[in-house]
């Protein structure tokens, strides 16, 4: 609900003529191109490299000409997520994402089995190349897993707590 200035002598859900006009101004107010946002990895891979993507779960791979790997990422659409970066639309993306873009020379791709495999294919490629435009320092936290999970890892029967353990006593 909108309430105005009562001193304006307005009722409920009522604007002054100056207010209508912002309010209009702040949902048009986009920044008019004079020409279009840059599309460098169209520019360089081609429209039919999108084309060809699969739609699966997996991790892909940006690198650069002369660094190898510049970032490491994952996606449940290869196709969705890799197509979201054919325009580098200041917009849309930081100023990291974009050099990023202006820097990629070629994507490679693995297609995993599901989410799981991918966030932990990711994991382990991360930690091994250590990409420079993947967050530096960044805590990797493991894959949500169930106590039934953890406990036949550990080699316990379900329900049972590792010994030591605090928490020894097992709540529901």
């Amino acid at each position: 609900m909108k309430w105005k200035r009562s001193f304006a002598g307005l009722k409920r859900g009522q604007e002054t003529e100056v207010e209508s006009k912002v309010a209009r101004s702040n949902r048009t107010a986009r920044q008019q191109w004079l020409l279009p946002p840059p599309t460098p990895l169209v520019d360089r891979l081609g429209t039919g490299f999108f084309r060809k993507l699969p739609v699966k779960p997996g991790v892909y791979l940006m690198c650069g000409p002369e660094e190898g790997v510049l970032y490491v990422g994952k996606a449940l659409n290869l196709r969705r997520r890799l197509g979201s970066y054919r325009v580098a639309n200041p917009e849309r993306f930081s100023r990291r994402i974009i050099r990023l873009l202006h820097q990629v020379t070629r994507i490679e791709y693995d297609v995993c089995a599901d989410e799981r495999s991918a966030c932990l294919r990711e994991e382990a490629l991360i930690a091994l190349l250590a990409p420079r435009f993947n967050r530096a320092g960044k805590v990797w936290i493991p894959w949500p897993r169930s106590r039934l999970e953890r406990q036949l890892e550990l080699g316990l029967e379900p329900g049972e707590a590792p010994r030591g353990d605090p928490r020894s006593k097992v709540r529901g």
